[in-house]
């Protein structure tokens, strides 16, 4: 779902899941199994969210997803700079201590739940300033360790994340703490996975076989392959894995098709994006839409996409879309701004057929 432009918040049904079998080890009874459940899904939803305003102060579209592998917050687009990563990352870490601090201030002898809140909250607070990769100090150490020796301070980095997990897991199993050892294997899987990896980074300059694919592609529409470039892509666009490339192939099929002059198929995928759209891909939407008679999300994309960049295009093809909806005065005060953005041709547009249902209230 959507709460505001340019911020999509996913929540799988693993998710849950994981908070319930987490909630079983730990709970003595069914009503106490909910209770821990639905705190540690409270503070995995909080934390990410720390994650999302650090971004979106950075005014980046972002996507947050909670799933059975714990919680993830990743920028759209091009990668932050190390500096605004690392800060992205302590704004999940200080929002839980935020969040552990004013609970413990409200804990009295009745409000055990509020206790076991900011205890949880603690306990991820001090897991996340650990340089266990992949939480979130792990994730600094392994970006800065990359700024310094390449891909081989990636390595350096998983390797001090499976020490650390090691030793965590030691410990746990000493004093009985099953849940301990659960957090060190999780761990100790991925900085194998990127150990494996290490060059695979948005901002390490080398490509991913998805990234890899979708140059290919764009290098084969460029040299006419066009019949042999739009189903790859499509399929690339609602399966990869890769959230950016995801975004990007979804952008290139909507251009391409059209390009094509096949507003339909564009309209389709944009339609059905799980992701946030680029900026362009909105203004794609915008287009197809028109094309193809869906006035309203049409509309909606172009209020969306002016929020992010005012540009006469947006605002000239807001002005037709409003008046196909018979929104006389919304019409009127796109019309407006493109008049105000540059657009000089606003009496053709006014004369054109869109304007029919309005054109009497400016006369």
């Amino acid at each position: 779902m959507r709460l505001f432009p340019s911020v999509t918040i996913r929540i799988k049904i693993s998710f849950f899941v994981l908070c319930l079998l987490f909630g079983a080890l730990l709970a003595k009874n069914i009503p106490s199994l909910f209770v821990i459940s639905s705190l540690l899904a409270l503070v995995l939803f909080i934390h990410e969210l720390g994650h999302l305003i650090v971004i979106r102060l950075f005014a980046r579209a972002c996507s947050l997803e909670l799933s059975g592998g714990g919680g993830v917050t990743e920028v759209i687009g091009p990668s932050l700079i190390f500096w605004k990563r690392a800060l992205v990352h302590s704004g999940g870490i200080l929002i839980t201590a935020f969040t552990a601090l004013c609970a413990q201030m409200y804990v009295t002898p009745k409000t055990e739940v509020l206790f076991l809140f900011s205890l949880m909250n603690v306990i991820w607070f001090w897991l996340n300033l650990l340089p266990l990769y992949p939480f979130d100090m792990g994730e600094m150490l392994v970006d800065f360790l990359y700024i310094m020796f390449g891909p081989v301070g990636r390595k350096i980095g998983a390797l001090i994340s499976v020490a650390f997990s090691i030793l965590i897991a030691v410990i746990s199993l000493k004093a009985g703490i099953l849940l301990g050892a659960y957090f060190s294997i999780y761990c100790i899987a991925h900085s194998w996975r990127l150990w494996q990896r290490p060059q695979e980074r948005s901002f390490s300059g080398q490509l991913s076989s998805e990234q890899q694919l979708l140059c290919n592609l764009k290098d084969r529409w460029k040299n006419g392959e066009q019949s042999a470039v739009l189903e790859p892509l499509s399929l690339l666009a609602k399966k990869g894995k890769d959230l950016r490339v995801r975004q990007k192939a979804v952008e290139m099929y909507a251009n391409y098709t059209l390009q094509l002059d096949l507003p339909r198929e564009a309209f389709a995928i944009l339609k059905e994006a799980k992701d946030p759209l680029l900026i362009s891909s909105l203004e794609h939407m915008v287009l197809a839409a028109y094309k193809t008679s869906h006035w309203k999300e049409g509309l909606f994309s172009g209020r969306e996409a002016f929020q992010i960049e005012q540009n006469p295009f947006l605002a000239a093809a807001c002005a037709l879309l409003s008046a196909r909806l018979h929104l006389k005065e919304e019409a009127l005060g796109w019309l407006q701004a493109a008049r105000l953005l540059g657009i000089e041709n606003v009496d053709s547009l006014l004369s054109s057929h869109d304007f029919d249902a309005v054109r009497l209230i400016t006369d």
